[in-house]
């Protein structure tokens, strides 16, 4: 996708990381106790990320995901429509994973 102009995750996180804190190859946007948001502004697409510990009155805990994203162009639905499946399954594992980490 770099030939027609659209950002690689590498060249995002490197491109973040002069700017600040980024987690994986997001640039961190905003951070509270509860919340997490990263994201990517680019000429195609903008996105961002939400992710949110909530807890209940018995102290139960419940990790959400939650994502945006703002096509500007046609190269950035299509881009979007591919990727799509794929962040889905990506999005699933990760929480997974974090789920069982919560655990311990």
């Amino acid at each position: 996708m770099a030939t027609v102009g659209v950002k690689s995750s590498r060249a995002i996180g490197l491109a973040a990381a002069g700017r600040g804190p980024v987690i994986g190859y997001f640039p961190l946007l905003s951070k509270s106790a509860t919340e997490l948001v990263v994201g990517e502004d680019d000429a195609h697409l903008d996105f961002r990320v939400t992710i949110q510990l909530r807890t209940d009155a018995a102290n139960g805990r419940e990790l959400v995901v939650g994502t945006v994203v703002h096509c500007h162009n046609r190269l950035g639905r299509i881009y979007l429509t591919m990727i799509a499946p794929f962040h889905r399954a990506i999005a699933r594992a990760n929480l997974e994973q974090a789920a069982r980490a919560m655990k311990v």
